[in-house]
């Protein structure tokens, strides 16, 4: 299973809580937020997709998405900013 960091997942995330306000949504999504930080976030700069997202010592691929920096990084600081003002 590869990491591609696909926008839908937080995007749908942070849809379903801004519909329903279940706080559930908004923290899958922080989750997320908190994994990419660890295990995608290159020292050099940017972002690298994972080999496999099941296992914590996965080889980050020599590969950023060209849709990172907007889809992921943009609903994921909605959903930062959610959580900020709570």
């Amino acid at each position: 299973m590869h990491g591609y960091d696909r926008p839908e997942t937080v995007e749908s995330l942070f849809i379903a809580y801004r519909l329903t306000g279940d706080r559930k949504y908004r923290e899958q999504g922080w989750k997320i937020f908190e994994a990419i930080e660890k295990y995608c976030r290159v020292e050099s700069g940017g972002y690298a997709s994972i080999l496999n997202v099941e296992d914590k010592n996965s080889i980050q691929m020599d590969k950023m998405e060209t849709f990172f920096l907007v889809s992921p990084c943009c609903w994921n600081n909605a959903t930062l900013l959610i959580v900020l003002c709570r």
